[in-house]
C-alpha cells in the first residue's frame, strides 16, 4: 500500500514535520523554537515543508523554527533533499538577510554546512555522517508569494531501503526485475545493438525556447518507474526544476549527475520493453580491467553525425592515476576525482562519443545475470583516441544522493 503526504493547508505556522513509519504519514509535531530530536533508522523518513507550502499566499512570518535529526545506530548517514525551493531572495550583495533554511552537521561540505540559503533553487540534497543534522527555517515579519520548500530528510541504508519515494509515491508494484537485457545474439564493440536490448535506455532532448542554440541531445538511465539518470552538462542553468547533484562542478564537471521525474510513471506491468537498470551498493568498485559496456546514440567518429540505430561498445575500466595522467597532456590540470571513473582501450578505436553524454556505463553483474550502471558519460578528449579514456560519473560515489532523490527501486534484482 503506498502512502500519501498528509497536507494540512492553513492548519499549522511555519514549518510542517510529517514522519513516515511504515507506510504510513503521521505528523509528530508542530513549529517551535526547538523541536527536539527526532531519531532516525533504516526505512523511516520526514517530509519537512514551510507552513502553506505551495498554496497561494506563500507562507507565513515571522516563524523561527528548529529540527533536529538523530541518527541511530543502524543508520550510516542522513539523507536530506529538498525538491521544492523557493523563499525570497538574496538582497543585492548576495546575502541571504531575511527568509532562509540553514543545515548544520559534521561531514558537511563547507558550501552548506551553517550557510544560509535562499531564493529559487531546483535541487537541494546532502548526506551526512554526521550523528546529528539540525535544520533551521527562519523568516521575517513580510509575508510574501513565494512557494516555500519541501525536503525530505530519511537514512541512508547501504542496500535501498523500503522506505516509499521522497518526490512521488509510485503505483508500480515490486514485480519486475531490473538489469535485465532483451537479447537474443551478443552483439559487441561499436556496433547496432539489437532492438529493445538495452531497455533502461533513455534519450535525451532539451530545448530552451528563449535560447535555441541551448538545444542538445544527451543519453540518460532509466533507474526506476519514475526517475531517469543523466549527465548535469546536458543541461543549461535554466532548468531549474532538474534535480542537478549539489556539489557539481561546472569546471571541472565533477559530480556531473542529474535525476529527471518523469511526469507519470512507466507501468512496468503493461510494456514487457521497457526496464530500469539496477544500481550498484553503496560503495561498490569496480576492478581495473572490467568490462563495461557504454550506449548511446551519439556520433561514430569525432564530430560526426549522430546514429540512427542505439550503438553499443565494451571498454575495459582504467585506473585513475594512469585515466589523469593520460588526459593531461590535453587538459592541463586535470584531476580525476573519485567520483569519476575511467574505461578505455590503449589502441583506441572504441569509445563513446559526442551525444553519449548522459547516458549509461554497465558491467555484468558477477552472477552474470543482470546489469549494474556503474558510470554516467561525462568527458573525454576527441573520440576513441589512443590513450585517451572516456571518462564517466561513477554512480555508486552519488548512491545516497540518488537513493535520497528516488526512494526504493522499483524493480528487484534477479536472484540469479
Amino acid at each position: 500500500m503506498h502512502s500519501q503526504l498528509l497536507v494540512l493547508s492553513g492548519l499549522l505556522f511555519g514549518l510542517v514535520l510529517i514522519h513516515l513509519a511504515h507506510g504510513v504519514d503521521i505528523l509528530v509535531e508542530e513549529c517551535s523554537s526547538v523541536n527536539g530530536l527526532n531519531d532516525l533508522g533504516p526505512g523511516d523518513r520526514f517530509v519537512i515543508r514551510s507552513h502553506n507550502f505551495s498554496q497561494p499566499g506563500g507562507y507565513d512570518g515571522p516563524q523561527r523554527c528548529t529540527h533536529i535529526f538523530r541518527k541511530q545506530r543502524k543508520c550510516p548517514a542522513i539523507t536530506i533533499g529538498c525538491d521544492r525551493f523557493e523563499l525570497e531572495p538574496a538582497n543585492s550583495n548576495g546575502e541571504c538577510k531575511r527568509d532562509f533554511l540553514n543545515f548544520k552537521g559534521t561531514g558537511l561540505s563547507s558550501f552548506v554546512n551553517n550557510e544560509r540559503h535562499c531564493g529559487a533553487i531546483g535541487f537541494l540534497g546532502l548526506t551526512t555522517p554526521s550523528k546529528r543534522l539540525r535544520v533551521l527555517f527562519k523568516t521575517n515579519r513580510k509575508n510574501n508569494d513565494f512557494d516555500g520548500f519541501q525536503c525530505f530528510v530519511s537514512c541512508a541504508d547501504n542496500e535501498p531501503s523500503t522506505t516509499e519515494a521522497p518526490l512521488t509515491t509510485t503505483s508500480t508494484p515490486v514485480s519486475c526485475q531490473c538489469g535485465v537485457p532483451n537479447r537474443q545474439n551478443r552483439i559487441v564493440g561499436g556496433q547496432d545493438t539489437e532492438v529493445n536490448e538495452y531497455p533502461w535506455q533513455v534519450y535525451v532532448a532539451t530545448t530552451n525556447p528563449s535560447n535555441p542554440e541551448q538545444a542538445a541531445t544527451c543519453g540518460g538511465t532509466l533507474i526506476s518507474d519514475r526517475f531517469v539518470l543523466s549527465a548535469a552538462h546536458c543541461f543549461p542553468s535554466s532548468f531549474i526544476d532538474l534535480a542537478i547533484h549539489p556539489r557539481y562542478n561546472t569546471l571541472t564537471l565533477d559530480n556531473d549527475f542529474a535525476v529527471i521525474e518523469l511526469d507519470r510513471p512507466i507501468l512496468f506491468d503493461t510494456v514487457s520493453n521497457i526496464r530500469p537498470v539496477c544500481l550498484p551498493t553503496l560503495g561498490s568498485e569496480l576492478p581495473t580491467g572490467t568490462d563495461v559496456t557504454a550506449t548511446g546514440w551519439g556520433a561514430t567518429s569525432f564530430q560526426g553525425q549522430g546514429a540512427d540505430v542505439l550503438q553499443e561498445v565494451t571498454i575495459p575500466t582504467v585506473d585513475s592515476a594512469s585515466c589523469q595522467q593520460s588526459l593531461s597532456t590535453d587538459i592541463p590540470g586535470l584531476v580525476i576525482t573519485n567520483n569519476m571513473l575511467c574505461a578505455g582501450l590503449a589502441a583506441g578505436g572504441k569509445d563513446s562519443c559526442q551525444g553519449d553524454s548522459g547516458g549509461p556505463l554497465v558491467s555484468n553483474h558477477f552472477t552474470g545475470s543482470y546489469y549494474e550502471v556503474h558510470g554516467v558519460t561525462s568527458f573525454g578528449v576527441g573520440c576513441a583516441n589512443a590513450n585517451r579514456p572516456g571518462v564517466y560519473a561513477k554512480v555508486s560515489a552519488a548512491l545516497n544522493w540518488i537513493l535520497g532523490l528516488t526512494g526504493t527501486p522499483t524493480c528487484e534484482r534477479p536472484s540469479n
